[in-house]
């Protein structure tokens, strides 16, 4: 709770010093327009990286978004009253991620914005309470989050559901006892990390080795050669899309055979591009269904048939378009029905008063009153041969 507690007065400091910069400092009115009329436009937020090496994955998330919206619009909007949706750049850093969600906030007057990268999420937090707009993480994963603000919800699962599941599994199905870690050094990592290591050893597991990398890190020779003098069975990597396949490929040239896990971040080209043949048998968490599956299979098709292209981190997409093409439409309807208007604090309300959502690509969704989700644990295998991610489990 200490790690967790330091994060959320860390990112507290952070929102303080950039509001202060950009001449916003505490005190002030909020920015965003609450009214109980019917407003001529549902405006909604996104923030995303479009710039640095987190692009390539944002700007998915920014066509998932916009795709959901254009959907929901050509049905009619939410009643007849259309959405607009505004996307910002946060290059996936806090500080830009604050200065984002300020300019939706101050100029674009949004009452919701939806989010992801964990430090962008926890420095934004006490940001959206300040100015009583509804924050939603639909890609964030750090346990840290859950609590980090009174109009935080999150709708992607938490590293504590889906790692969970996983560490036990390795030990008590896989038979691992000799478990390591290497992790990015961020909330994400950390976080993980400290859940895997919990959660392996409370199933009867022993964690003989935990090394850590920056972010944006290309060489992970020096890990590798302490994991391997380590021996491990298996060892678990909650690191970022880029970083990932790179500590595959070096850690099975320095020759370690352990099982590799992960988390959903696994399921990218670079993967199977990067990693190549190291990467064969990579067992990693999914809050998605499997592809085959109607709901995401219709996901997948719709993206593919729109920008003629594959989807990127598909888990990760699926969620961003239940968000914006189902959660977001009905909590909206559902408030104005109530007579509560469009607000953050509204929406927010209308959402975890609802609780339950059928939400077709990554599955049934309801919601905790702490604002977090319960969802089905997928496991999933990286098959190289075949070069697709396989469903391998389900994980209870």
């Amino acid at each position: 709770m200490r790690s967790v507690r330091a994060a959320r007065r860390k990112w507290g400091y952070v929102a303080a010093a950039v509001l202060l910069a950009l001449g916003v400092a505490g005190g002030a009115a909020p920015a965003a327009a609450q009214s109980a009329a019917t407003p001529e436009e549902y405006k909604i937020g996104f923030t995303t990286p479009l710039t640095g090496t987190n692009a390539p994955f944002g700007r998915a998330f920014a066509e998932t978004a916009r795709m959901a919206t254009d959907d929901v619009n050509a049905r009619g909007g939410v009643d007849g009253v259309k959405i607009r949706l505004i996307v910002e750049d946060t290059a996936a850093d806090p500080k830009q991620g604050i200065a984002a969600f300020q300019k939706l906030v101050s100029v674009d007057r949004v009452p919701i914005v939806s989010s992801a990268w964990s430090t962008v999420i926890m420095a934004t937090a006490p940001v959206a309470d300040r100015e009583k707009v509804l924050l939603i993480n639909h890609g964030a994963n750090a346990p840290s989050i859950r609590g980090a603000g009174k109009l935080l919800i999150s709708f992607f699962p938490l590293a504590d559901l889906d790692i969970k599941h996983l560490a036990r599994y390795a030990v008590t199905k896989l038979g691992k006892k000799r478990g390591a870690i290497m992790f990015v050094n961020n909330d994400t990592g950390r976080l993980n990390a400290k859940v895997f290591q919990e959660n392996f050893e409370a199933a009867g597991g022993k964690i003989v080795a935990v090394e850590s990398h920056e972010a944006d890190a290309i060489e992970f020779g020096a890990q590798a050669a302490k994991m391997r003098a380590a021996q491990p069975d298996i060892i678990h990597i909650p690191s970022l899309v880029q970083e990932a396949p790179r500590i595959v490929k070096q850690f099975r040239e320095m020759g370690i055979k352990a099982q590799f896990t992960s988390y959903s971040v696994a399921e990218s080209k670079e993967m199977l591009s990067v990693a190549g043949e190291a990467s064969d048998g990579l067992l990693y968490t999914s809050l998605a269904p499997p592809a085959d599956q109607p709901g995401p299979k219709a996901f997948i098709d719709r993206y593919k048939a729109t920008y003629q292209k594959d989807p990127v981190a598909t888990a990760y997409l699926m969620y961003v378009w239940d968000l914006h093409n189902t959660i977001l439409p009905e909590a909206i309807r559902y408030a104005k029905k109530q007579g509560w208007g469009y607000s953050g604090e509204a929406i927010r309300r209308a959402i975890l008063t609802q609780k339950t959502y059928d939400t077709k690509a990554s599955g049934k969704t309801v919601f905790e009153d702490d604002g977090t989700v319960n969802k089905v644990v997928y496991l999933k295998r990286v098959n190289v041969k075949e070069k697709k991610f396989e469903y391998a489990a389900t994980l209870e």
